[in-house]
């Protein structure tokens, strides 16, 4: 679920909403880097793939910032 540096391994993917609060969950428990994925250049790489309604995807970027996942997390 994670790759050596602490960021969400690229391209997971989670079935709900339930699976990526759960993985949000053990990223912001487990790792104390500032976003979810290396953002070195250019941020806007999608890392997270999301599946939605078994028809609909969206993704998270590289660059999505800890405060924003720990924001998420408290509200779902």
């Amino acid at each position: 679920m994670f790759d050596g540096d602490g960021y969400v391994a690229k391209g997971t993917t989670v079935e709900n909403k339930r699976e990526l609060r759960k993985v949000l969950r053990a990223w912001l428990d487990g790792s104390d880097v500032p976003t979810i994925g290396p953002v070195a250049n250019y941020g806007g790489k999608p890392w997270i793939v999301i599946q939605l309604n078994g028809d609909q995807t969206v993704v998270l970027n590289a660059n999505t910032k800890g405060a924003a996942v720990g924001e998420y997390v408290k509200d779902a």
